[in-house]
């Protein structure tokens, strides 16, 4: 749905932004990567995040945080969602679809770092999105009585 609206956009634009030069190829490939990144992000993190509030309402967190292991790990990483990863094919396909359009090669600078540039996508929203879930972790009232 998302290629269509672009695709859509773009047989009425020639190009985004006066002078910038993003035309269509140029944005296709920006949202694969983009593709990438939240394919990765909701594979692994998305539903252990929803999960948080669970093991908390429960109380099964607390069996978490009693194993030998690091909790945010354990609890990042239960489950992973390996539907997610089909958006993940349709990103590196696009991105290849796009560089041919484009008829541009990288370089062996920019093909190492590209993955690094993902990793560090992935951490950033990795953070955002398991500090909000922390959020349904507060502590109880606090007791007066010593």
């Amino acid at each position: 749905m998302n290629l269509g609206f672009y695709t859509l956009i773009f047989h009425y634009t020639p190009a985004i932004g006066a002078g910038t030069g993003w035309e269509k190829y140029h944005f296709f490939l920006f949202l694969s990567t983009a593709l990438l990144i939240n394919s990765l992000v909701q594979a692994l993190f998305m539903t252990n995040a929803d999960e948080l509030s669970e093991l908390v309402r429960t109380g099964t967190l607390d069996f978490a945080l009693l194993k030998p292991i690091d909790t945010q790990f354990l609890v990042s990483l239960t489950r992973i969602e390996w539907s997610a990863l089909g958006n993940f094919v349709v990103g590196l396909g696009l991105m290849g679809y796009s560089l041919c359009k484009l008829h541009y090669l990288p370089g062996l600078v920019q093909i190492v770092l590209y993955p690094v540039y993902i990793v560090c996508g992935v951490a950033i929203y990795y953070s955002l999105m398991i500090a909000l879930a922390a959020t349904s972790v507060v502590a109880g009232p606090q007791s007066d009585a010593v």
